[in-house]
């Protein structure tokens, strides 16, 4: 038996790793997007406050001049030098809450989302507890904004109790725990902006992110529930298509999948997200080349993506194109330097083509980033056995055999190997 077929007898152990695919849908809320402004948009003042409207004093007619010049400026989206007029009513009067309430508005334009925290802090410290719900909607929105999570939770909590049925907050609330890994509270958040209703087109993105969500918690039969209704109220919107496609894939209906994937690429040809997990379901069907083909089209669109091109190179390690395949590894390393399993996958192509050292180097880089790698070890104790380093085989069986693999064909494949060398040194 050949180096070649033997180590092609451990791929099956590798691939539990170094062909994982990434399992969340694409269709997740950005960390610098939330939906502020569903409701009332962040540059509209509210005709009213719920809770309360703060009792304002009377502007005197020195800060009017500052106020009207300021308002003029912001129509010219002169958004600083408006903040600067603003700031001169201010000065005049730091408890004039119209001047902070324009210049959170006018730093929410400039997304200085530090100053914006400030201003609505004022307005708040100003109100007291006649505070509206929109100053703590706007507070946590700018918290958002700059990841600071759990405070922008607190206000939009602040802004729930000050009005039960404020939709934009449950939203943003939603995300949050879901960035948070609070899905279940997330889900919760959802039921309600579904229960006070958007238009149309905006309820079947709740549905999406609803069913996003409960992805997250392994909840696959309910979240397909979910992408069906989204995709109900608008079939014209491409990521409900995939989403619902990454879900049937990790059902394993890869058929299905791939037909959700080809209509969301009819609809938005220029999916990469979608191009790259069709690929990922024709290379579970074992077909590599439609796979190779779709991971091209993902790279074309996104050339920075650097798992395309990883799992392009197991698709070409498939179909025995291995220097092919390296060059993908190569690509994908150099993308993302950090990770590991592209470097446990280029060394068993190394192990392949006879590279043993290579294969090594690989190997050592991958067990070093992720202790946990079986097959890695396994497969470095044949790099090892080939090149005659028996002192450092049994250390890796060992270690290979306590995270789950298979002690006597791992043994008896090094024994194999060991074999094979006597014959070619023998020769």
């Amino acid at each position: 038996m050949s180096l070649k077929s033997i180590a092609l007898m451990l791929v099956a152990l590798l691939a539990s790793i170094a062909c994982s695919s990434n399992t969340e849908p694409d269709v997740q809320p950005s960390a610098t997007a939330p939906i502020s402004g569903t409701v009332v948009p962040p540059t509209q003042t509210p005709a009213s406050l719920s809770f309360g409207t703060p009792i304002l004093a009377t502007p005197s007619d020195e800060q009017m001049v500052h106020l009207d010049k300021g308002n003029e400026f912001f129509s010219q989206g002169r958004y600083q030098d408006a903040i600067d007029e603003w700031g001169k009513a201010v000065r005049l009067d730091p408890d004039n809450y119209s001047a902070h309430r324009l210049r959170a508005k006018g730093f929410e334009r400039l997304e200085d989302h530090e100053q914006t925290i400030h201003e609505y802090t004022e307005m708040i410290r100003i109100a007291g507890e006649n505070s509206s719900e929109f100053s703590y909607q706007g507070r946590g929105d700018a918290h958002y904004q700059l990841g600071q999570f759990e405070p922008a939770i607190q206000d939009y909590d602040e802004a729930i109790r000050r009005d039960p049925d404020f939709l934009a907050v449950y939203a943003n609330r939603a995300f949050a725990n879901r960035i948070l890994g609070r899905n279940q509270l997330a889900i919760l958040d959802f039921d309600q902006v579904i229960r006070l209703g958007f238009d149309q087109s905006d309820l079947s993105r709740t549905f999406l992110n609803r069913g996003n969500t409960y992805f997250l918690l392994g909840k696959l039969a309910r979240a397909i529930e979910d992408f069906n209704e989204s995709i109900r109220l608008d079939s014209q919107y491409a990521p409900s298509y995939t989403s619902r496609g990454i879900a049937l894939k990790n059902l394993g209906r890869f058929q299905e999948a791939i037909q959700d994937y080809d209509e969301a690429l009819r609809i938005f040809p220029n999916d990469s997200s979608a191009y790259g997990h069709r690929a990922i379901a024709h290379s579970e069907l074992g077909q590599h080349d439609e796979a190779i083909e779709d991971f091209s089209e993902a790279i074309r669109i996104a050339p920075e993506d650097y798992f395309a091109y990883h799992r392009r190179g197991l698709s070409f390690h498939a179909v025995e194109q291995y220097q092919v395949a390296i060059k993908d590894y190569d690509e994908a390393i150099r993308l993302n330097p950090t990770e590991s399993f592209t470097h446990a996958a280029r060394g068993l192509t190394y192990l392949l083509l006879g590279q043993y050292q290579r294969a090594v180097d690989d190997f050592d880089i991958a067990i070093r980033r992720d202790p946990e790698d079986g097959p890695a070890y396994g497969n470095r104790a044949l790099a090892h056995t080939a090149l005659g380093n028996d002192d450092d085989v049994e250390n890796d069986v060992n270690r290979a055999v306590e995270l789950g693999v298979n002690r006597s064909f791992l043994e008896s494949t090094i024994l194999e190997i060991k074999e094979q060398r006597t014959t070619e040194r023998d020769s």
